[in-house]
């Protein structure tokens, strides 16, 4: 049986291939990057490069600013504390949805 493991945080996607799969223009990622929501890696040309988890993460701060109507620097307060209670990017949205619901902000 052949065995094989992906690295989550390997940086993989050009930056048009990551605002695709997140479903934001390239300039939104531009922004998470500034307000470094996001730590994109390089590849040997110095091109920036995407994980699997900034996909995850990106797709997360998408929800929270465009549904939630939450500003940059209040996603950045709980991106920092998803990432300080070791919460991996895979899990961000079930966290979230587990406080939302349990402080009635969404219907359960």
């Amino acid at each position: 049986m052949l065995e094989y493991s992906i690295n989550l945080d390997e940086p993989f996607f050009k930056i048009e291939t990551a605002a695709s799969l997140i479903n934001i223009p390239i300039a939104a990622l531009r922004a998470y990057n500034k307000e470094k929501l996001l730590y994109p890696g390089k590849n040997s040309e110095n091109e920036l490069r995407y994980s699997l988890n900034d996909i995850e993460k990106g797709q997360v701060i998408k929800y929270l600013t465009m549904d939630l109507r939450l500003d940059l620097q209040s996603v950045k307060l709980i991106i920092g504390l998803l990432e300080n209670f070791e919460i991996s990017p895979q899990n961000y949205m079930k966290e979230i949805e587990n406080i939302l619901k349990t402080k009635k902000v969404i219907p359960k």
